[in-house]
């Protein structure tokens, strides 16, 4: 708790013996429109130096306070002290995220491979309102700790997340992948082509390491409102060993920041958003015929 000290008046022509300093303390609201006095107290005045007083009650965070001070003798009030400011320190971080107990991680240290994206995602397969120019957009995603999830059902998109959802951008996505780079929770960036049209196939290779087994990539479904496909954070191990293949059947997701119903619908952000969602009645594109499919596997020697 923050102690408040003032020095103590003097009488104007003699040394007054007994006199009590009272404290006054205000909470300053965050527009600046007023405030709330949330304490008071009083003390005995320290004669030589500067008089404290303890304040006892719970302070906000990141929050601006003011105080002022005077003192008095048998009833007998002196004049307020001028206001003194001060502002409560931000909260201290959060602690980073623990590992999450799970199988045992991989024994050997490194491992590469290709991720192979197919989509036979067409006007045969998904006839309603199809669009003229149907195509994917540049994957992007990286190797990662299990506790990590740069997206996920059910949770609010991230700015990169909205980005590569809408316009099929890699940026900021790749700002958040550099983050947990340096937070050390992310080791690969990946980043592959596109796919100019679909139905067609694109495969981006990549290195994963012991410490980071886990994998997250996605790619927009175009054009769309905010529809996208992908894996968070799917282990390419079991049983301590490297899987040697994986394959994903992927749906689509709504990033829950457009409204949009259709492939082409006009832009109409979501504020709040919603959140990351599986798409569900609005087109035949969450039909269970013709989604596409991802697979994984190891290149070995």
């Amino acid at each position: 708790m923050p102690v408040l000290a003032v020095t103590g008046p003097m009488g104007r022509f003699v040394e007054v013996m007994g006199l009590n300093l009272g404290f006054a303390l205000w909470e300053i609201a965050a527009d600046g429109s007023g405030s709330v006095l949330i304490e008071t107290g009083d003390v005995p005045m320290v004669m030589q130096g500067a008089t404290t007083y303890a304040v006892e009650s719970p302070l906000k965070v990141d929050t601006d306070y003011r105080w002022r001070a005077r003192a008095f003798l048998d009833g007998a009030y002196g004049s307020w002290s001028p206001f003194s400011h001060f502002r409560t320190a931000l909260p201290p971080p959060p602690s980073p995220p623990s590992p999450a107990p799970g199988p045992q991680l991989p024994t050997e240290p490194q491992a590469r491979y290709v991720a192979v994206f197919e989509t036979d995602w067409s006007a045969a397969t998904h006839p309603i309102d199809f669009p003229d120019n149907p195509h994917f957009s540049q994957l992007i995603g990286a190797t990662h700790i299990g506790t990590v999830r740069f997206w996920d059902g059910g949770a609010i998109a991230s700015a990169g997340i909205e980005r590569m959802s809408e316009e099929g951008s890699v940026s900021p996505l790749d700002d958040e992948i550099a983050a947990a780079q340096s937070a050390g929770i992310a080791d690969t960036l990946i980043r592959g082509g596109g796919l100019p049209v679909s139905p067609g196939t694109e495969s981006v290779e990549f290195d994963v390491t012991s410490p980071f087994p886990f994998l997250t990539l996605v790619t927009m479904v175009a054009p769309s409102p905010d529809w996208f496909v992908g894996v968070s954070g799917v282990p390419l191990f079991a049983n301590g060993q490297w899987l040697n293949e994986v394959v994903y059947e992927l749906f689509p997701w709504d990033a829950g920041t457009d409204s949009g119903a259709t492939y082409e619908s006009d832009d109409a952000d979501i504020m709040p958003q919603a959140p990351i969602s599986l798409i569900q009645g609005a087109t035949d594109l969450d039909q269970r015929r013709g989604t596409t499919v991802r697979s994984v596997h190891r290149e070995t020697d």
